[in-house]
């Protein structure tokens, strides 16, 4: 399963400025599915912040 996380900053030169939101309500079956989701809302956020999506192969829940 794939999991989407957002990398949310208030300044691009200050890494203390970032938060990450990752999305555990929802994991994904393939890493082209979480991209597409996570770029567009990356893109609808992006006005205000500065926003990069990145998307990492789990097993965790699958142990579960």
């Amino acid at each position: 399963m794939i999991l989407g996380i957002l990398l949310i900053c208030m300044s691009p030169v200050d890494a203390g400025s970032c938060i990450p939101v990752p999305n555990p309500q929802k994991l994904y079956a393939t890493t082209e599915e979480c991209e597409l989701e996570a770029n567009a809302v990356a893109q609808a956020a992006s006005a205000q912040y500065f926003v990069k999506a990145y998307c990492f192969e789990t097993d965790f829940f699958e142990l579960l």
